[in-house]
C-alpha cells in the first residue's frame, strides 16, 4: 500500500464532494463534530473500515504521526517529496525565466514557483 500512501477517495455526497472516509464515518457512528477529523488507526488513508476510523483535530493527527513515526521533518532535498535540487530552486528564484517558462522547464505548477519566489516553500512540486 506504500504507494498508494496519501490517497484519500473521495465522491459527492450530502451536496458537497468528502472524503470518503469522512462519510463512512457518517453513515456508521453519525455526525462529526466542527473542527475534527476523520483519523485512521491503520494508516491506510484509502480504508473506510469504521472500526479503523477514530476523530481527533489537528493536534491529534500530527501526535499520531509523530508516536508512529511518520513525521518527516526533512526540509528541501533530503524531503523523499521534493522534486527540484537546490540548483533548480536557486535558478527559479534568479528570475531568468517567466513564471510559465520556469514551471515549464522544471515541469512543476505555476504556484510552486511564485510559492518558490516568494519564500513559502523550497521546491515541492
Amino acid at each position: 500500500m506504500g504507494a498508494l500512501k496519501g490517497l484519500y477517495a473521495g465522491f459527492w455526497f450530502q451536496g458537497r464532494c468528502q472524503k470518503a472516509n469522512r462519510v463512512a464515518w457518517i453513515l456508521f457512528r453519525g455526525p462529526i463534530p466542527d473542527g475534527l477529523q476523520v483519523l485512521h488507526s491503520c494508516d491506510v488513508t484509502l480504508c473506510v473500515n469504521p472500526g479503523h476510523l477514530f476523530l481527533g483535530d489537528g493536534s491529534d493527527n500530527m501526535q499520531d504521526s509523530i508516536r508512529k513515526g511518520r513525521f518527516n521533518r526533512a526540509s528541501g532535498i533530503a524531503n523523499g517529496n521534493a522534486t527540484l535540487s537546490e540548483t533548480q530552486v536557486a535558478e527559479i528564484r534568479s528570475r531568468k525565466h517567466s513564471i510559465q517558462e520556469s514551471a515549464t522547464l522544471f515541469h512543476v505548477s505555476l504556484s510552486t514557483i511564485k510559492n518558490i519566489r516568494a519564500g513559502r516553500t523550497r521546491c515541492r512540486g
